[in-house]
């Protein structure tokens, strides 16, 4: 067998279990950036990040995808998603992420300063916020993390890029020559 065919049933033999074991969940990371805008909290900025489910998402119309997970901080305390009253999904348009609703009633996390709040009822990127009896707003954005190749699939890249390499050299590399028999 020639060793470039070695080399490609090796590739495909080690790429099998791999994909057998393919996790249907694909999780979508997106960093949650704010500030609060009026109220007693004005000027105070939050951030976390949350996931869903991408491979659930169709890209046709208006689509509502359950969070995988929420943990937003706010003068340092964790929103979590576990802690999420009301909504605790995010709202697509056609493939692409609009908002992020998730709202905490009371009791919020200890230690938190506010009573309630409530990210994305209000419409995209809009928060609402109740600090004792004063009610506040504030916006927030949202932008998609670069998900890093998980540790398999670079392995798998790693070994295609050496194979395919060493399968060059070999075919790059002059014949030797035959040793000439003493007649």
């Amino acid at each position: 067998m020639p060793r470039f065919a070695c080399s490609t049933v090796l590739f495909s033999i080690l790429c099998i279990p791999l994909a057998a074991t393919a996790d249907p969940v694909r999780p979508a990371t997106v960093e949650l950036d704010g500030t609060l805008t009026t109220g007693t909290l004005a000027g105070t900025p939050l951030s976390g990040l949350f996931s869903y489910n991408a491979a659930a998402a169709t890209g046709v119309g208006t689509e509502f995808l359950g969070l995988l997970a929420f943990d937003v901080d706010l003068l340092g305390v964790h929103f979590t998603g576990a802690d999420i009253d009301q909504g605790g999904q995010v709202i697509l348009q056609n493939g692409e992420l609009q908002n992020v609703t998730a709202a905490f009633f009371p009791p919020p996390p200890s230690g938190t300063p506010v009573n309630d709040i409530a990210f994305g009822f209000g419409g995209p990127g809009i928060i609402g916020y109740v600090e004792h009896a004063t009610f506040g707003s504030g916006t927030f954005t949202l932008t998609p993390v670069t998900p890093t190749p998980e540790p398999a699939s670079a392995l798998l890249l790693l070994m295609a890029l050496v194979m395919g390499g060493a399968t060059l050299l070999r075919r790059a590399r002059p014949p030797k020559p035959l040793p000439l028999s003493g007649a």
